[in-house]
């Protein structure tokens, strides 16, 4: 026979012991007995569900435990790689920084030996400075004498250039006689 809850199975079992008298003591004690077995089987029951209750609970706790576990120790490893980019970059940068350094101090020697090279210089042209100005005050020209002297200057270049044109000219002249002359032999 096919009970269709729990409620109504106990229904039908009360009023089946409510019609039997038992016959005698035993009969009796063993009904108590049955009964005082079922109220603990039901409260049985009870706790197992409230057990299963909390051990549903208890599992879904866990795996939130696990995944919080889980996202530390991603979040470990993601600040660990963190920290070793970071020891990556200060190594770099000391390097570069004693690169730097290098360099300041290569920069630093050339621009020494530029001002000394630029000291040098400038000594040299004061000198030739001097120089002009002695040769200056030695020969004693005035600006029109100068002036004079610059104009003719520029006659004399006027000059060769002229003569360096004739002579061009001379000596095509000549290479066009000499031309001449071989074809004619």
């Amino acid at each position: 026979m096919g009970w269709k809850s729990r409620s109504q199975m106990r229904r039908t079992r009360r009023l089946v012991f409510s019609f039997f008298i038992p016959p005698n003591l035993i009969l009796v004690q063993l009904t108590a007995h049955l009964q005082e077995l079922r109220r603990n089987f039901d409260q049985k029951n009870g706790e197992n569900a409230n057990l299963n209750v909390k051990i549903k609970n208890l599992e879904s706790h866990l795996k939130t435990v696990r995944e919080e576990l889980q996202n530390t120790l991603q979040m470990r490893n993601t600040r660990k790689k963190e920290l070793d980019t970071e020891k990556h970059f200060t190594v770099v940068s000391e390097h570069e920084n004693s690169r730097l350094s290098q360099l300041s101090r290569s920069l630093e020697k050339q621009l020494e030996q530029l001002r000394e090279q630029r000291n040098i210089f400038e000594n040299k042209i004061y000198q030739t400075n001097s120089k002009v100005e002695q040769l200056k005050n030695q020969m004693q020209w005035d600006q029109h004498a100068l002036e004079a002297w610059l104009e003719e200057s520029a006659r004399r270049d006027e000059d060769a250039l002229i003569f360096q044109k004739y002579r061009k000219q001379d000596n095509s002249k000549i290479k066009v006689q000499i031309l001449d002359s071989h074809k004619n032999r």
